[in-house]
């Protein structure tokens, strides 16, 4: 290893050369550097720093799951590599890492400019390589068993056809045989893929094969430490049955039981060696390539059957007798190759100067002065390790002082053990403190979420692991080259910048001092799955390189991940809003001309007799017109529900239910549309309760939408409805015999705008939304969804779904009717009050205060005992008021119960009170006549009505209902809120129907100033909405109450006096409800004989089929239809005490034509089938 000039004029052109390494594996295994390409490193480092050459290290680095040889960091982008610049384009020449292929070698060739100066560490026939002397290790090591007297001999190999070091060792094992006269036998090899386990393997088969031998020599070290524990598990002893030897030296040799006697591979000195053969041919490039061998030795320890204190095997090379400070420096470059040569030869010589003086003068202070010169520039331990082997050159250089000499020796030895000691002490601390930084690094890396921070982070903690700054750069592809370009993270007067420069004219310009040599390690950043850049670290202490690269590539994963997180949630909720918006459009511009429509055919059709007949024709037209817009209506509906659904806006309200009880209403309606269409019709619903949680409409719906294309697809035969329970389900089945569903359509029936062929090619129209919605609403309860059919012609088909049962005990009955109003006080509060719930309940009536929260069951309990009024504290009211009203109104025993926001502050004594009633545009004429009975404007005094909306049509469409329900009151017609107060200030109406969202001014406008005046504070006001709102529409509704509570207008006093007018309005609707209720009662007890629906049973009534069932409720705390049925099991008993007929004919005399669902009906209402009711009474 000859010195060089460091000048650059030593070199062509007087340019300093740029030598750069790469390899054909992965650089670390896992976190840490792998022990060959360690010391392989510290070799080529040391050589460059030696001759002023500036290096780029190409160091792999991949997954931990992945075979290390096979993530190499390349010159160039292969699916099997990493690349980083480091090659032919900015290098002067480069270092190979074998293994590499013939083919690998000929790819190599294929991007090198010709003559570009290449070397590898490994012999490679045809190219400039360097390589340990493999034959004269293993001639060495035969030699050495030779000579214990050993015969026969086995080998184990890399494999059956080894290439580099594997195949010289074999060929060099068969020529030492050859050379100590023994015979080659192909049984005494075994391979073991130079590792520990296929070797362990190997050694395993020689033994059970009975093969006799009594030494091993491995091909390396690996193969060796598998030969080892495959004797020991054979019961055999080592060295005194069996000798083995290995090859290498690697770190865990001197840790085998016993020591490993091992060739040395001269690592250390092969990376040094090639960077001045490199130099060379940088020099000379047209020199022919050569390939040099590096000398190995035979280091003995105790495997081979040798003492401890043997001597290392005598070089093959006669030399002249070396002096005592060459002696020292052989044998610790033996044990230490790493050690800083410029530095050994100054230091022996200083040492073997010492010593000769202190046996000179009888005194060892000189020599114990020098050692300790040494110890203190000595950090590495094995630099002192190679200090203690140093020390035994020494032992024979004092024949006539032996005495005094090993006196000098043992107290060397000494204070190296006390330097070694205090070395590990210092490395435990060092490396302790290296783990909490690393530990430290590692958790706000994992937090960073932008590239700002990751580089603070390492800026700031880095230089405390001894690593100098470092440098990221991120690849951006050009012209289908994904790494042409490199995007470096530079700081700018603190802040963050991008510098791109093109990848492989790396470094660029100015990053570093060209006037000193650098030495960088460039570490793949693997961000993706491949390379997405490269992180730059000074050479001098790679050991954790890679552990901090994996980190930073974690950091700007979650970076990344952040990023497209943030985006998808911007691009989610601008995508949420579209849909709020498309919702909002479609409601308003789609159902606004359509209800219209509606509504002026519904107005024409119920026009009272004599006022503008109609021909007959004319009004079958109108008939036809108003169907078909219903059904347009309700496809509209359809559409809006998906859509409403996929925005996540369709709410469900849900509460514990009966499914039994909630199908007995679809029962009646699937029983009048299957004898409309002359089908038989059969129902089965257990007689126990069928306890569930859900939303009552929404599962109405589902089982609705079965049932209507049961009857729509089904020409003859019948349909049936089932509910059973099985393993812990509820399951609502509808059958049919119509045409069945082909086994191809099965698997998307429940698809959005998708039909089964078959009932398409019979001219079954539809948008194939149905079931799209109604397996979204199963889904959404928590429930599943499906159809059976054989899909044979006219084979049928069974829609079905299911849902989690709940304990039975979770139904509860609804509590008797209160004698005394109730007053229900909502609030988010836990117990806080501000005087209202005190004074209400001072008035004799009964007062609830309820907490709304995710958790509570408020809804529930306000359905099974409707209060007289509801009351919301001002925090609720203004942050989720209208969503609280849109819940109330949505169900029919709550959508009369009047609603009260208000606010009070006690410090003052003054509130305020809002009292919202609304209803969904455009109005029909019975929500129109129920809102004017509530308010009080249905007694037929001639008044007025304010209608205000900014659509005309609408508007007029109000004005004219309101004309019609009220022929003695004066219509007044206002387009907007300003237009409203103008009229309200010389004009007081009995009732405002306001339209809240209006441009300008909006109804909360209007509101706010009718309740400033006193004129027009105690005037009713009925709100009008869109039957959908947006997300930014409730905010703005929220935002009008809030505002409107804001005022303290009102005291204490005064506030109640409001509550007072609305319980008296809902006493004055409790009366009206009573007189539908008694109407209806009268229908049953006259008609139960007959089909009857709950729409029938409304229609003949007057009222909608919604107000029929509240004011049931309301009234008898039970729906019309169970009231129904009740009263037929009555009459049922009655003809069973008092008559022989048959349980048939009782069934068709009280309107059950369907015997099982009469059985099943009565049997619940009785608790015994009628059989045994009759039997019983009869006894």
């Amino acid at each position: 290893m000859s010195g060089d000039s460091s000048a650059p004029s030593a070199y062509p052109h007087g340019v300093r050369p740029t030598i750069g390494v790469f390899g054909n594996r992965q650089i670390y295994e896992g976190t840490t550097i792998a022990p060959y390409e360690r010391t392989l490193l510290r070799g080529i480092r040391a050589a460059a720093q030696a001759h002023g050459c500036s290096l780029l290290l190409a160091c792999g680095v991949g997954p931990h799951t992945a075979p290390f040889e096979w993530l190499p960091a390349w010159p160039r982008l292969l699916p099997s590599t990493n690349f980083v610049p480091v090659g032919p384009w900015n290098t002067s020449g480069l270092i190979a890492i074998p293994p590499f292929t013939a083919t690998q070698q000929a790819l190599l060739r294929s991007f090198m400019p010709e003559g570009f100066p290449l070397v590898f560490t490994s012999p490679q026939p045809g190219c400039a390589s360097i390589g340990p002397d493999n034959a004269l290790g293993i001639a060495h090591a035969l030699a050495h068993l030779a000579g214990h007297g050993h015969r026969r001999i086995a080998f184990i190999a890399a494999d059956a056809h080894p290439e580099g070091d594997g195949a010289e060792r074999l060929a060099a094992y068969q020529q030492a045989l050859a050379a100590h006269g023994l015979p080659f036998e192909q049984r005494l090899v075994g391979y073991g893929g130079h590792n520990q386990h296929d070797s362990y393997d190997a050694v395993r088969q020689l033994l059970a094969e009975g093969i006799p031998f009594t030494a091993v020599l491995a091909s390396n070290d690996e193969s060796a430490a598998g030969a080892l524990g495959a004797l020991r598990d054979a019961g055999l002893r080592v060295p005194q049955d069996v000798a083995v030897i290995g090859f290498d030296d690697v770190q865990h040799a001197k840790a085998q039981v016993p020591p490993l006697t091992t060739v040395r591979h001269p690592t250390f000195e092969l990376g040094y060696r090639a960077v001045e053969l490199l130099l060379e041919r940088i020099r000379a490039p047209q020199a022919p390539p050569s390939i040099e061998r590096i000398p190995t030795q035979l280091i003995i320890r105790e495997s081979c059957g040798c003492q401890p204190t043997a001597q290392p095997w005598p070089s093959a090379r006669p030399q002249a007798q070396p002096t005592l400070a060459e002696a020292m420096a052989s044998a610790l470059l033996l044990a230490a190759p790493g050690y800083d040569r410029a530095a050994l030869g100054p230091q022996c010589r200083a040492l073997a100067e010492g010593w000769q003086d202190a046996l000179a003068e009888g005194e060892p202070q000189p020599f114990a002065a020098a050692l300790d010169q040494i110890l203190h520039g000595l950090e590495r331990v094995d630099d002192t390790h190679g200090w203690q082997a140093a020390l035994g050159a020494l032992a024979s250089a004092a024949p006539q002082h032996r005495e005094l000499a090993a006196h000098m020796l043992d107290r060397a030895r000494e204070r190296l053990g006390d330097h070694l000691h205090r070395q590990h002490t210092r490395r435990l601390i060092r490396d302790a403190q290296r783990t909490e930084r690393l530990g430290l690094i590692t958790s706000q890396l994992l937090t960073a979420i932008e590239p700002q921070q990751i580089l603070d982070i390492l800026d700031a903690h880095l230089p405390t692991l001894g690593l100098g700054q470092i440098s990221i750069a991120l690849f951006a592809a050009s012209e289908g080259d994904p790494v042409a370009w490199s995007d470096l993270y530079v700081r700018a007067s603190g802040a963050l910048s991008m510098r791109r420069f093109a990848s492989r004219s790396f470094p660029p310009q100015g990053m570093y001092d060209p006037a000193a040599p650098f030495s960088l390690a460039l570490l793949p950043l693997i961000i993706e799955g491949g390379p997405s850049g490269f992180v730059v670290f000074d050479a001098a202490d790679l050991e954790i390189c890679g552990l901090i690269v994996r980190h930073i590539a974690a950091a700007f994963r979650n970076s990344r991940l952040h990023a497209d997180a943030l985006l998808g949630r911007q691009l989610a909720e601008e995508a949420s809003r579209m849909k709020s918006r498309f919702l909002s459009t479609v409601s308003h511009e789609l159902r606004t001309p359509l209800n219209l429509i509606v509504g002026l055919s519904e107005m024409l059709l119920h026009a009272q007799p004599g006022l503008d007949a109609l021909p007959d024709p004319a009004r079958q037209d109108l008939e036809r017109i108003f169907a078909n817009a219903q059904h347009l209506g309700r496809l509209i509906g359809d559409v809006l529900d998906l859509a409403s659904s996929e925005a996540g806006q369709l709410r469900l309200y849900q509460e514990n239910l009966d499914l039994a009880e909630v199908l007995d209403v679809v029962a009646a309606t699937g029983q009048q549309l299957a004898l409309e269409k002359g089908l038989a019709w059969r129902v089965d619903l257990p007689p126990a309760p069928v306890a569930v949680r859900g939303d009552r409409t929404r599962l109405r719906q589902v089982a609705l939408n079965f049932i209507s294309n049961a009857v729509k697809f089904t020409e003859q035969g019948g349909v049936a409805l089932r509910l059973s329970v099985e393993g812990g389900q509820a399951i609502v089945a509808v059958s049919d015999s119509g045409p069945g569903v082909p086994l191809a359509d099965q698997g998307h029936i429940f698809d959005e705008f998708r039909a089964s062929e078959r009932t398409a090619d019979r001219g079954y129209g539809g948008l194939g939304l149905g079931l799209a919605i109604c397996k979204q609403l199963v889904e959404r309860h928590g429930g599943t969804i499906g159809v059976q059919s054989s899909g044979e012609e006219e084979s049928g088909a069974t829609f079905f779904f299911s849902l989690p049962l709940l304990a039975t005990a979770h139904v509860e009955p609804a509590p008797p009717a209160t004698p005394q109003q109730l007053v229900v006080c909502l609030s988010e509060r836990e117990g806080e009050d501000d005087g209202l719930a005190d004074i209400l309940g001072g008035q004799g009536r009964a007062v609830q205060l309820q907490r709304v929260d995710a958790a509570s069951d408020w809804l529930p309990r306000l359905i099974a005992q409707p209060p007289s009024a509801l009351v919301l504290d001002e925090p609720l009211a203004s942050a989720r008021g209208w969503e609280i009203m849109a819940v109330l109104k949505r169900h029919p025993a709550t959508a009369a119960i009047p609603v009260l926001m208000h606010a009070f502050d006690a410090h003052i004594g003054r509130g305020a009170l809002l009292e919202l009633d609304y209803l969904l545009k455009p109005l029909s004429a019975e929500q129109l006549a129920r809102a004017l009975r509530q308010q009080g404007d249905g007694d037929g005094a001639s008044k007025s009505i304010l209608v205000v909306d900014d659509d005309g049509d609408t508007r007029a469409l109000h004005a004219r209902l309101v004309q019609q329900q009220l022929p003695d009151h004066r219509v007044i017609e206002a387009s907007n809120g300003r237009e409203a107060l103008a009229i309200l200030r010389h004009t007081t109406p009995s009732l405002v129907l306001l339209d809240l969202l209006m441009p300008e001014l909006d109804g909360f406008g209007v509101i706010e100033a009718m309740r400033a005046s006193e004129a027009t504070r105690d005037v009713p006001v009925v709100v009008l909405t869109a039957q959908i709102l947006t997300g930014e529409d409730m905010a703005r509704l929220n935002a009008g109450v809030a505002s409107i509570l804001s005022k303290g207008l009102f005291s204490l006093e005064e506030i109640q006096g409001h509550v007072e007018l609305a319980l008296a309005r809902q006493r004055r609707l409790s009366g009206i409800m009573q007189q539908v209720v008694r109407q209806a009662v009268a229908f049953i007890h006259t008609h139960y004989d007959q089909p009857i629906t709950r729409d029938q049973l409304a229609a003949e009534v007057g009222v909608s089929g919604d107000h029929l069932t509240a004011s049931f409720r309301q009234e008898m705390g039970i729906t019309p239809i169970a009231y129904l049925n009740r009263y037929r099991v009555s009459r049922a008993r009655q003809l069973l005490e008092t008559t022989s007929r048959s349980v048939t004919d009782i069934a068709l005399a009280v309107g059950c034509p369907d015997l099982p669902n009469f059985s099943r009906l009565f049997h619940r209402e009785v608790g015994m089938p009628p059989n045994a009711y009759r039997r019983a009474k009869q006894q």
